[in-house]
């Protein structure tokens, strides 16, 4: 509290007397002190106000859109070729993701393009098959489609079947066009087929996520198949789709060694199997589909 002080004093003879007003100095400290601290708190409040509004701008307007291209990046690199960008900020932000998904397009449209041509190649050594390339991936599609798969799993079962026979391209033609029955040591050869398509299309990190589809599109559901035994659901679900359709085909086409079955026979067997050489949920879409006419591919030399 401030207090008075009486003060005196002879000037020229005469004296002088008056009040002074003193403040302690440690209480005129403490206020100074406590109005620093409250200015600088408020000036820290202000500025984290600022950088919190500024990073939430250029998170908005920068990072998340840099970052779903990255998010789409990565699920194109992992085998999910339906990913596209899908940015709607209204700058150069989202021209990028259009030349992105044009680029995208573009490309996949090459790839494409070689897996027809390497298709055909297929089928060109073997007339008797001509068209199987293509029933075997409209079955295989529809068995997907049936069982609710996602986009990226539907695009990987169309490429494998597309691919799955890709490895008769080593395969001597006085096999692969034999008119009668092989020889256990031509089987051998024709069963390397898989593993061969695998190594065809290993060179090629687009093929990757379909690789094992294709090494194990031969292997049963009991664990009898080939190449290596697997059984249950150690076989990828694509392979064990592609397996489906590829029998079912083999089954109503015919070969130079016999004539394929009538269409409602092959689907008979194809039930027959179920468990044992087939995936019963795979066998179950099929058949849904096939009962349905969704799968229906009548191309070629299948029977009706």
């Amino acid at each position: 509290m401030p207090h008075l002080s009486p003060a005196a004093g002879i000037q020229g003879g005469r004296g002088a007397g008056g009040l002074s007003v003193a403040l302690p100095l440690q209480d005129a400290e403490r206020q100074i002190v406590k109005a620093r601290i409250l200015f600088a708190l408020a000036g820290a409040g202000i500025m984290a106000m600022v950088m919190g509004t500024l990073y939430y701008l250029l998170r908005r307007m920068v990072l998340a859109p840099v970052a779903h291209l990255h998010g789409i990046a990565g699920s194109l690199s992992a085998g999910n070729y339906t990913a596209r960008a899908t940015l709607t900020t209204g700058d150069e932000l989202e021209n990028l993701g259009t030349a992105f998904n044009t680029m995208t397009d573009q490309i996949i449209s090459g790839y494409q393009s070689a897996l027809k041509t390497l298709a055909a190649a297929v089928e060109a050594r073997d007339s008797y098959t001509r068209g199987h390339i293509d029933r075997v991936a409209r079955y295989a599609l529809g068995i997907a489609r049936e069982m609710g798969l996602p986009p990226e799993t539907v695009s990987r079962v169309e490429m494998a079947a597309i691919l799955h026979d890709i490895g008769k391209i080593g395969i001597p033609d006085a096999i692969l066009r034999k008119e009668s029955s092989l020889t256990p040591e031509e089987l051998e050869i024709m069963q390397a087929h898989s593993l061969k398509g695998m190594e065809i299309i290993s060179t090629s990190d687009f093929f990757s996520s379909v690789m094992n589809a294709i090494l194990y599109h031969h292997e049963f559901y009991d664990g009898t198949g080939y190449p290596s035994g697997l059984k249950g659901e150690e076989i990828p679900l694509v392979a064990r789709i592609i397996t489906v359709a590829d029998s079912f085909d083999a089954m109503t086409t015919d070969r130079p060694y016999r004539r394929g079955m009538p269409r409602e026979t092959a689907l008979a067997e194809i039930e027959r199997w179920k468990g044992s050489q087939f995936d019963p949920q795979v066998v179950d879409a099929f058949l849904r589909g096939m009962k349905r006419g969704g799968l229906v591919a009548k191309r070629g030399t299948e029977k009706a």
